[in-house]
């Protein structure tokens, strides 16, 4: 995980896999999977077994939040 802008600005990569995020703080999370992709709108949400999720991306483990 490489954030920007901690909690404005991050992204996510494993094999070969790109995954950004962007939050302007107005609730608001767009999300882009590869580059040159299009940017959706995603609400994250946290699973029984703690795991971080938004729209189909799921991150386990210890997740660096700051």
């Amino acid at each position: 995980m490489v954030a920007a802008s901690p909690g404005e600005r991050w992204v996510l990569t494993w094999n070969q896999q790109r995954v950004e995020f962007v939050h302007d703080g107005s609730g608001q999370m767009m999300m882009r999977v590869g580059e040159g992709e299009d940017w959706r709108e995603v609400q994250p949400f946290w699973t029984a077994d703690h795991s971080l999720c938004w729209g189909s991306v799921f991150a386990t483990g210890d997740v660096p939040l700051e």
